[in-house]
């Protein structure tokens, strides 16, 4: 689906006019990027500013949202070169996921936040779609980035879902639905309970999701997979739906203690039956 007013690629360059009053006195936004430069030195060139994210009659606009962070990013352990493989693996992840669910990601707004992302789908993608396929594809993702990593690298992702309508204007997006979805993804009672989990992805939605989606869902959206949690909204409290799915990190973590207490039993049995065997000598 196209959606002019949610692209983010930057476009070809293309020749301004001289006077910036011809496009309303309008700057265009433009993003630095460093280049090749001498011992000492710092080089800035600009590239040409995507086309700004909103539409012509600044009314809000009424779009499926979508926010990630990942899980212990300040951890020690990272040092900034590993900071950095692990968010470019969580955007290659999530751009592959997109992909595989039918989400063109050059139509997705988004905004980086350091140790997440936050994204502004196009009007008319089905929420279903970010349940089922997106979610299931962003944990085969992270299996795969998590099986080829070291433990410093590991990715276990916070993911947060809802719909309302947002504004656009010339520094990005705002409105109180984006509120309401990073409370989601920061309520303590959905972090505390995903620390406590082994999978690797964390699923919350709103309830508004919930009730429109999730409970009118047959097949692989199973609605009593979710359970409610209560998020802190201003003055009031707010239900949410929690969904933690089992991951393979959760199945090898509980074998392994049977694995040991097994193999230490038989060395035992075989440390008792060489005692028995000198003492009759």
């Amino acid at each position: 689906m196209t959606a002019p007013w949610l692209q983010t690629e930057t476009p070809p360059p293309r020749v301004r006019p001289a006077n910036r009053g011809q496009r309303g006195g309008q700057t265009a936004r433009r993003t630095h990027r460093l280049v090749g430069a001498t011992a000492g030195e710092v080089v800035l060139t600009m590239d040409p500013a995507p086309e700004p994210p909103y539409t012509a009659d600044h009314h809000a606009v009424h779009c499926p949202l979508v926010a990630v962070d990942i899980a212990g990013f300040g951890d020690p352990r990272r040092d900034d070169q590993v900071q950095l493989y692990v968010r470019n693996a969580m955007y290659q992840t999530l751009r592959r996921a997109f992909d595989g669910a039918g989400i063109r990601w050059q139509h997705c707004f988004r905004q980086d936040r350091g140790d997440g992302v936050l994204m502004v789908l196009p009007p008319g993608v089905p929420m279903a779609v970010l349940v089922d396929p997106l979610v299931d594809l962003v944990r085969a993702g992270l299996r795969v980035h998590n099986k080829m990593s070291s433990e410093a690298a590991q990715i276990r992702l916070r993911m947060a879902l809802h719909a309302g309508s947002v504004l656009f204007d010339s520094h990005g997006v705002i409105g109180h639905s984006l509120t309401r979805l990073f409370n989601l993804l920061e309520a303590p009672v959905f972090k505390n309970e995903f620390g406590d989990a082994t999978t690797e992805l964390g699923l919350v939605i709103s309830e508004y999701v919930y009730d429109d989606v999730i409970r009118h869902c047959s097949g692989r959206i199973d609605a009593g997979a979710y359970e409610p949690i209560e998020v802190a909204e201003e003055d009031r409290a707010a239900r949410a739906w929690v969904y933690m799915p089992p991951g393979p990190s959760s199945r090898a973590r509980t074998r392994m203690p049977r694995l040991k207490s097994t193999t230490g039993s038989a060395a035992g049995l075989r440390e008792k039956v060489r005692d028995i065997a000198r003492v009759a000598q």
